[in-house]
Parts: C-alpha cells; structure tokens; sequence
C-alpha cells in the first residue's frame, strides 16, 4: 500500500537512497540518480511536496516518489525553455521530482502504481498538469510514462551532473 511520508521518516529515505545507490555503484552505473542531501529531503517531506511511500510486507521501506506543486508554477520547474502546449498562467501543475526504487523490488510494476497515485494525488489537489523528467538513458522509465499518457515535450542537459534529460508532460482532468 501507498502512503505519505512524515517528516520523522527522514532516515527511511536516505536508507533507501543509499541502498540503490550503493547497488547502482557495483553495477558500475550510478547514472540513474543524482544522490541527495539529507536538507533536500526534509525541504521535500514538507508542503508544497509530498513523499509517497511503499513498503514490503515486511516492513521496510522500498519505494518512493517525491511530487512537487509549487504555487507559483513557471518553465525553471521544468528546465525547458517554454511550458507545455495548453498550460495557461494560473493552473495548477505538478512534477515528478524523482522516484527511488529498490534493486530487489524493480519489475513488479512499482512505477506504474506511483504514476497512478501521483494523479490520483493531483486530482484531489485540483491540478492539471504533470510534468515528470527522466534520464535519456533510462528506457523504463520513458516507457512508463508513455504508458501512462504522457508526451515527451523536450530534452534537457541537467547542470547538476550533465545528464541528458527526457521532460514528459501530462494533461489531467482535475
């Protein structure tokens, strides 16, 4: 089951980041994720974020995506030059700023079900715009998002590690 992060679970999130990246390291391919502080994630365990979560059956925490909603949404969300065909001044939109997925639990659809609460989340939010940016290089991940109805609107260097960057953007009825 899905749930929210509070801020006392701080240290379940840096665990799981450390996990993958640690097993992303052995595997010789760190790319998938930019490792982050621990100040990023409390600013982010707070309004106008949100932290969804999942554990295994056992406990322990192995998944989880980190929307964003800013009040004030403009084109620097999304680092690309111009917003979305549609998106008008005012709307509410939402980003996808990252998902961690633990090694173990890949290829059990935990994306899709991420993917489908974030707009679940959204709707009950009153936003209409989704946008979420992925690695170039990450084929599962553009194809979830396809899978989910979301266009590929541009392509980005990110400044922090100059990664290629794939931006999708989603229209939903809020």
């Amino acid at each position: 089951m899905i749930y929210y992060l509070e801020p006392d679970d701080l240290q379940k999130v840096l665990d799981l980041q450390n996990r993958i990246y640690a097993f992303l390291k052995e595997q010789s391919n760190p790319r998938f994720i930019v490792p982050r502080t621990e100040a990023y994630f409390t600013e982010h365990l707070d309004s106008p974020h949100k932290i969804a979560a999942l554990q295994s059956d056992d406990g322990q925490h192995v998944a989880q995506a980190i929307f964003h909603a800013p009040h004030d949404f403009d084109v620097a969300e999304l680092g690309v030059p111009t917003l979305p065909e549609g998106f008008e001044r005012g709307m509410r939109a939402s980003v996808l700023q990252g998902m961690l997925i633990d090694p173990a639990m890949r290829g059990q659809g935990l994306m899709s079900r991420f993917i489908e609460q974030w707009q679940v989340w959204c709707k009950d939010q009153n936003i209409s715009h989704l946008a979420a940016r992925t690695e170039a290089s990450h084929g599962a991940s553009q194809h979830n998002f396809k899978k989910h109805g979301f266009t590929l609107i541009d392509t980005m260097i990110d400044p922090r590690d100059n990664a290629k960057i794939c931006v999708f953007h989603k229209k939903i009825s809020a």
